[in-house]
């Protein structure tokens, strides 16, 4: 299992809702506290990026963000599943 798997069924709530919110349309910071969507136990953007859970649509200011490919296939995977 890849660590881009292991980070989404950790934090498979939030990237559930980040999902479910955005799809595949980047967003920001200012966007998630807009929409009540707090990132969970003091992780940042950066750390879900690393992880490939996340990626960069937009470097600059604020950055914009969008939700990977890998990441969407899994939550989509988990849910059917269930």
């Amino acid at each position: 299992m890849s660590v881009t798997h292991l980070t989404c069924r950790i934090y498979e709530d939030f990237l559930c809702a980040l999902s479910e919110t955005y799809g595949q349309k980047p967003f920001t910071l200012a966007d998630l506290a807009e929409k009540g969507l707090h990132l969970p136990g003091k992780r940042t953007l950066k750390f879900f990026q690393l992880r490939g859970v996340v990626e960069v649509a937009r470097a600059g200011r604020p950055h914009q963000w969008r939700v990977s490919a890998e990441c969407r296939a899994y939550l989509e995977k988990r849910r059917c599943a269930a």
